[in-house]
């Protein structure tokens, strides 16, 4: 836990961070596919962030005109939009999206992020939803992801570290299916044992004891 302090008061602000889980019961069975599908979804908020990977996937995307590449939300940059073997749906409601993503089918997932200070408030998210789904997910090496990734030393091998990483990786996931299986197997274990609503959760914990101690000082104070 890290502490803040009110300019006003002087008094110290507690700063929690209760990580994001997966509540399991609001996610539809995982479908599998014949064919490989690369796929990323996500809001205008990631517009940036796509110059991490592009060079890669159309690199990737020419080389395989049997796999496709799908968007969904944000239409990516216009060279990427060109490609043949492109594809792009538009957002969900919100409410739905555990309830659909898990039925798209995707064979890899992709999770590019700029390291700056927006993005510094961004969760592992998109490798967790990808991780239910029991596929593998490459993403920037932040640290999210790499938290993410810790928990087990081959998940390692997700993290792009440039922007020509992201081209090779890709390659050889959409090549080695049992690579592909491998990885996915080891991020639906990480997902389960340390990102899935079960028993208590250490961060809301934290909060609750937070509040209740907050409020036992304006007790004593009155």
């Amino acid at each position: 836990m890290k502490v803040g302090r009110n300019p006003q008061t002087g008094l110290d602000i507690p700063i929690i961070v209760a990580e994001n889980r997966i509540e399991k019961r609001l996610f539809a069975e995982p479908v599998q596919r014949e064919e490989v599908i690369v796929g990323w979804a996500g809001s205008s908020s990631h517009m940036g962030d796509f110059a991490e990977a592009q060079e890669g996937i159309i690199e990737a995307a020419i080389e395989h005109p049997e796999v496709t590449f799908e968007f969904r939300g944000c239409p990516p940059p216009k060279e990427i939009e060109v490609l043949p073997n492109f594809r792009f749906k538009l957002w969900l409601p919100v409410a739905e999206f555990c309830s659909r993503m898990p039925t798209w089918g995707w064979s890899i997932g992709l999770a590019p992020l700029v390291d700056n200070s927006f993005n510094a408030s961004k969760s592992n998210i998109k490798m967790l939803e990808s991780a239910y789904c029991g596929v593998p997910c490459l993403a920037s090496h932040v640290e999210p992801y790499d938290r993410f990734c810790s928990h087990d030393p081959a998940l390692r091998y997700l993290l792009c570290y440039g922007k020509f990483q992201w081209a090779r990786k890709l390659r050889e996931l959409i090549n080695d299916k049992a690579m592909r299986e491998d990885l996915g197997r080891r991020a639906k274990a990480v997902a389960e044992e340390h990102y899935v609503w079960q028993g208590k959760h250490a961060g809301w914990e934290n909060i609750f004891e937070a509040v209740r101690a907050a409020q036992d000082r304006v007790v004593w104070a009155v």
